[in-house]
């Protein structure tokens, strides 16, 4: 079972204090588990503590973190920058929690309202059919097929994000996907950008830093593309250049390669990137935001609307019966 993203923020976050007071990182993985007061975060730590005699990579990756996760890690281990990484992963996991839980405190109030809605309006027909199977009929319809649609949902994007991940056709397809392509493309820059960085700090060379950061990204499609780029830029091309030339098949938005090619012309690609890094961050922060004000405000409206359907519905159907009775 992989670790999620709190899990995560509070390993990394207590890893990074232990390196940072100069204890190994399996010393220290095996006194956090025993000081770990949550039992989810112990059993990964335990999982961990066995893993780790492969490499800190391997060790990592079996246990269920992500590539983007490893990547870092890893580039740290080679940079002497490991409890650097470590903070830096925390940081990031940290923002994520906080902007999810953010947006599920704001959906809170109308998915109740949502749920209270068709529960009351449920009562009317019950009434009339003077029937209570009918009431629990009606409700167990409309929710039913509200949690089914989610489930839907939620199943497709899973699948399509396991796609993306294992193959470079799945990987386009999800970026061409209206908006959702924006969010993708945005998550996938910020992470190449931050793991290239800390490449290049590593001392590794261009190409095979860009061929890191794209397995970091966990996009087959960047991958693929980094692969074909690798000759163009061992011929001397700029990375930028290599990238430009893809025109927008490699997935990464303008701003970073934009950015790439400023680096490369002052000799600071990797500031150049943590810049940008932090910029998608930021844009990636306002977007949750924006979800979260629009989210609950399109399950107002859904309520609202849905309300206003079965009132209308209510009452034609006890005009029908009025006027039949009057008509008998």
């Amino acid at each position: 079972m992989k670790p999620n993203e709190s899990t995560k923020e509070r390993i990394f976050y207590q890893i990074a204090q232990y390196l940072h007071a100069g204890i190994p990182l399996p010393q220290a993985v095996s006194q956090f588990a025993t000081a770990a007061a949550s039992g989810r975060v112990r059993r990964v730590l335990n999982r961990l503590n066995q893993t780790l005699d492969q490499g800190v990579g391997a060790g990592f990756l079996a246990t269920g973190f992500s590539s983007f996760d490893v990547g870092m890690i890893v580039v740290g281990e080679r940079s002497g920058r490991l409890a650097e990484a470590f903070q830096l992963l925390a940081i990031h996991y940290a923002r994520r929690v906080k902007w999810r839980s953010a947006v599920v405190s704001k959906l809170i109030y109308p998915v109740v309202l949502l749920h209270l809605a068709v529960l009351l309006l449920a009562i009317p027909f019950a009434i009339m059919a003077q029937d209570s199977e009918v009431y629990v009929r009606i409700v167990l319809t409309l929710l039913g097929g509200l949690y089914a649609g989610v489930g839907l949902l939620w199943g497709v994007w899973r699948l399509l994000k396991r796609i993306a991940q294992r193959s470079e056709g799945g990987g386009r397809i999800m970026g061409a996907i209206p908006w959702v392509g924006g969010w993708i493309r945005t998550v996938v820059s910020g992470r190449f950008a931050q793991a290239l960085a800390g490449q290049l700090q590593a001392g590794v060379p261009v190409v095979s830093a860009c061929q890191a950061a794209a397995v970091a990204s966990g996009n087959r499609a960047l991958q693929a593309e980094c692969r074909r780029m690798e000759a163009r830029v061992r011929q001397g091309a700029g990375l930028a250049e290599a990238f430009r030339a893809q025109r927008g098949r490699s997935g990464l938005v303008p701003d970073l390669i934009e950015a790439m090619a400023i680096g490369e012309q002052m000799g600071r690609l990797d500031q150049q990137c943590l810049r940008v890094a932090e910029e998608l961050d930021f844009r990636l922060q306002r977007r949750a935001e924006w979800m979260g004000e629009w989210l609950p405000r399109l399950l107002y409206f859904g309520v609202a609307g849905g309300v206003a359907w079965m009132l209308v519905h209510t009452l034609r159907t006890v005009y029908s019966q009025v006027g039949a009775a009057l008509g008998g």
